[in-house]
Protein backbone atom coordinates (compact mmCIF):
# COMPACT_ATOMS: atom_id res chain seq x y z
CA UNK A 1 0.00 0.00 0.00
CA UNK A 2 1.48 3.29 -0.70
CA UNK A 3 0.67 5.98 1.18
CA UNK A 4 0.41 9.58 -0.21
CA UNK A 5 1.30 12.98 1.81
CA UNK A 6 -1.08 15.04 1.01
CA UNK A 7 0.58 17.93 2.84
CA UNK A 8 4.13 17.31 1.15
CA UNK A 9 2.76 17.24 -2.53
CA UNK A 10 0.68 20.52 -1.78
CA UNK A 11 3.47 22.30 -0.91
CA UNK A 12 5.44 21.17 -3.87
CA UNK A 13 2.94 22.01 -6.10
CA UNK A 14 2.72 25.51 -4.69
CA UNK A 15 6.09 26.08 -5.08
CA UNK A 16 5.99 24.85 -8.75
CA UNK A 17 3.54 26.96 -9.70
CA UNK A 18 5.21 29.21 -12.18
CA UNK A 19 4.88 33.01 -12.46
CA UNK A 20 3.44 32.28 -16.00
CA UNK A 21 1.12 29.78 -14.42
CA UNK A 22 -0.50 32.41 -11.55
CA UNK A 23 -1.19 35.03 -14.10
CA UNK A 24 -2.83 32.65 -16.58
CA UNK A 25 -5.19 31.60 -13.40
CA UNK A 26 -5.48 35.86 -12.67
CA UNK A 27 -6.87 35.86 -16.29
CA UNK A 28 -9.32 33.21 -15.66
CA UNK A 29 -10.97 34.80 -12.62
CA UNK A 30 -8.70 33.43 -10.08
CA UNK A 31 -7.97 35.90 -7.20
CA UNK A 32 -4.65 36.32 -6.89
CA UNK A 33 -4.98 36.16 -3.03
CA UNK A 34 -6.12 32.83 -2.80
CA UNK A 35 -2.75 31.96 -5.32
CA UNK A 36 -0.69 33.35 -2.72
CA UNK A 37 -2.29 31.45 0.23
CA UNK A 38 -1.93 28.04 -1.72
CA UNK A 39 -5.26 27.24 -3.22
CA UNK A 40 -3.23 26.19 -6.43
CA UNK A 41 -0.48 24.66 -7.14
CA UNK A 42 1.23 23.17 -10.57
CA UNK A 43 1.58 19.57 -11.34
CA UNK A 44 1.90 17.48 -14.76
CA UNK A 45 -0.03 14.48 -13.96
CA UNK A 46 -2.30 11.85 -15.68
CA UNK A 47 -5.15 10.45 -15.14
CA UNK A 48 -5.96 6.75 -13.91
CA UNK A 49 -9.22 5.95 -13.75
CA UNK A 50 -10.75 8.42 -11.27
CA UNK A 51 -7.66 9.73 -9.92
CA UNK A 52 -4.67 11.78 -11.14
CA UNK A 53 -0.94 10.46 -10.65
CA UNK A 54 1.88 12.58 -10.59
CA UNK A 55 3.98 11.96 -13.59
CA UNK A 56 6.88 14.63 -14.26
CA UNK A 57 8.46 12.90 -17.11
CA UNK A 58 5.40 12.35 -19.24
CA UNK A 59 2.63 14.13 -17.56
CA UNK A 60 0.04 17.26 -18.53
CA UNK A 61 0.13 20.51 -16.84
CA UNK A 62 -2.81 20.66 -14.41
CA UNK A 63 -3.55 23.02 -11.19
CA UNK A 64 -3.73 21.21 -7.92
CA UNK A 65 -6.58 22.65 -4.79
CA UNK A 66 -6.55 21.64 -1.79
CA UNK A 67 -9.87 19.91 -0.40
CA UNK A 68 -10.35 21.26 3.20
CA UNK A 69 -12.97 20.35 6.13
CA UNK A 70 -14.02 21.59 9.05
CA UNK A 71 -15.35 17.25 9.37
CA UNK A 72 -15.44 15.13 6.65
CA UNK A 73 -18.92 13.86 7.65
CA UNK A 74 -20.52 17.56 6.18
CA UNK A 75 -19.88 20.55 4.32
CA UNK A 76 -20.84 22.99 7.46
CA UNK A 77 -18.48 25.06 9.08
CA UNK A 78 -19.16 28.06 11.34
CA UNK A 79 -16.44 29.96 9.06
CA UNK A 80 -17.08 28.42 5.79
CA UNK A 81 -14.04 31.37 4.39
CA UNK A 82 -11.56 29.92 6.33
CA UNK A 83 -12.47 26.18 6.64
CA UNK A 84 -11.68 26.18 2.66
CA UNK A 85 -8.40 28.14 3.32
CA UNK A 86 -6.94 26.04 6.54
CA UNK A 87 -9.13 23.36 7.29
CA UNK A 88 -8.20 19.91 7.82
CA UNK A 89 -6.80 18.85 4.57
CA UNK A 90 -8.47 15.57 3.03
CA UNK A 91 -7.66 15.19 -0.42
CA UNK A 92 -6.23 17.36 -3.47
CA UNK A 93 -8.18 18.22 -7.00
CA UNK A 94 -6.24 18.34 -10.37
CA UNK A 95 -8.06 20.45 -12.64
CA UNK A 96 -7.22 22.52 -15.77
CA UNK A 97 -9.35 26.03 -17.03
CA UNK A 98 -9.11 24.59 -20.64
CA UNK A 99 -11.50 21.83 -19.60
CA UNK A 100 -13.10 23.48 -16.58
CA UNK A 101 -15.74 20.58 -15.75
CA UNK A 102 -12.87 17.18 -15.95
CA UNK A 103 -10.99 16.87 -12.45
CA UNK A 104 -9.78 14.31 -11.02
CA UNK A 105 -8.76 13.80 -7.34
CA UNK A 106 -5.78 12.55 -5.45
CA UNK A 107 -6.67 9.75 -3.20
CA UNK A 108 -10.76 10.23 -3.85
CA UNK A 109 -11.68 11.16 -0.31
CA UNK A 110 -13.69 13.76 -0.78
CA UNK A 111 -17.39 14.13 -1.97
CA UNK A 112 -17.32 18.15 -2.18
CA UNK A 113 -14.94 20.95 -2.58
CA UNK A 114 -16.24 24.14 -0.19
CA UNK A 115 -17.89 24.95 2.95
CA UNK A 116 -21.10 26.35 3.26
CA UNK A 117 -22.72 27.70 6.63
CA UNK A 118 -24.45 25.35 9.10
CA UNK A 119 -27.89 24.30 7.78
CA UNK A 120 -30.23 25.09 10.76
CA UNK A 121 -32.97 28.02 11.45
CA UNK A 122 -32.87 30.22 8.05
CA UNK A 123 -29.86 29.48 6.13
CA UNK A 124 -29.22 31.31 2.52
CA UNK A 125 -29.64 29.14 -0.35
CA UNK A 126 -25.88 27.13 -1.21
CA UNK A 127 -24.41 28.03 -3.89
CA UNK A 128 -23.51 25.26 -6.20
CA UNK A 129 -20.74 25.52 -8.60
CA UNK A 130 -19.58 23.37 -11.37
CA UNK A 131 -16.30 23.27 -11.49
CA UNK A 132 -13.40 24.53 -9.38
CA UNK A 133 -12.54 27.18 -11.56
CA UNK A 134 -16.04 28.58 -11.27
CA UNK A 135 -15.67 28.04 -7.59
CA UNK A 136 -12.56 29.88 -7.46
CA UNK A 137 -14.36 32.82 -9.76
CA UNK A 138 -16.59 33.07 -7.05
CA UNK A 139 -14.65 33.49 -4.29
CA UNK A 140 -14.67 30.01 -3.50
CA UNK A 141 -18.15 30.20 -1.88
CA UNK A 142 -20.39 27.60 -2.14
CA UNK A 143 -19.75 23.89 -2.77
CA UNK A 144 -18.56 21.57 -6.03
CA UNK A 145 -19.72 18.45 -5.88
CA UNK A 146 -16.50 16.35 -6.52
CA UNK A 147 -17.85 13.20 -6.87
CA UNK A 148 -19.46 12.13 -10.43
CA UNK A 149 -21.88 9.62 -8.39
CA UNK A 150 -25.87 10.67 -8.29
CA UNK A 151 -26.25 9.25 -4.96
CA UNK A 152 -23.25 11.10 -3.35
CA UNK A 153 -24.43 14.06 -5.16
CA UNK A 154 -28.10 14.01 -3.71
CA UNK A 155 -26.64 13.12 -0.44
CA UNK A 156 -24.70 16.82 -0.56
CA UNK A 157 -27.39 18.75 -1.86
CA UNK A 158 -30.19 17.38 0.04
CA UNK A 159 -28.98 18.99 3.11
CA UNK A 160 -28.82 22.30 1.96
CA UNK A 161 -32.22 23.34 3.58
CA UNK A 162 -33.13 26.42 2.03
CA UNK A 163 -32.42 25.02 -1.53
CA UNK A 164 -29.45 25.84 -4.11
CA UNK A 165 -28.91 28.50 -6.39
CA UNK A 166 -27.42 26.74 -9.74
CA UNK A 167 -25.18 28.70 -12.14
CA UNK A 168 -27.64 28.97 -15.21
CA UNK A 169 -30.40 26.98 -16.89
CA UNK A 170 -28.48 24.06 -17.64
CA UNK A 171 -26.84 23.90 -14.44
CA UNK A 172 -30.07 24.13 -12.65
CA UNK A 173 -31.85 21.53 -14.82
CA UNK A 174 -29.04 19.03 -13.71
CA UNK A 175 -29.25 19.36 -10.20
CA UNK A 176 -33.02 19.64 -10.92
CA UNK A 177 -32.42 16.09 -12.03
CA UNK A 178 -30.34 14.71 -9.36
CA UNK A 179 -33.12 15.68 -6.98
CA UNK A 180 -35.79 14.56 -7.87
CA UNK A 181 -34.59 11.55 -9.00
CA UNK A 182 -37.33 9.01 -7.03
CA UNK A 183 -35.39 6.22 -4.68
CA UNK A 184 -36.34 3.24 -4.53
CA UNK A 185 -36.55 2.28 -0.82
CA UNK A 186 -37.14 -1.60 0.43
CA UNK A 187 -40.07 -2.33 2.00
CA UNK A 188 -40.96 -2.15 5.63
CA UNK A 189 -42.38 -4.38 7.90
CA UNK A 190 -43.87 -5.24 11.00
CA UNK A 191 -43.12 -8.56 13.29
CA UNK A 192 -45.81 -9.83 14.23
CA UNK A 193 -45.77 -12.45 17.16
CA UNK A 194 -48.00 -15.60 16.77
CA UNK A 195 -50.21 -16.30 19.69
CA UNK A 196 -50.77 -19.57 20.14
CA UNK A 197 -54.50 -20.83 21.20
CA UNK A 198 -54.89 -22.29 24.48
Amino acid sequence: MITIDLDAELAAAVRALSDDQANMLVACGVNRLDIDLGMVGGVLARIEGDFYVLDPDGGRPAFVTPVRVDTASSPESRVPDSTVRMGSLIDLVAWHPARPNSWAQRIGTAEWLGAIDPQYLDPAPVLVRSSPLSWFKSGCSGLVPLSRQTPDIYRLLVGCRSGVVAEDDAHAAKLRRILERPWSAPPVFVKRERRHAA
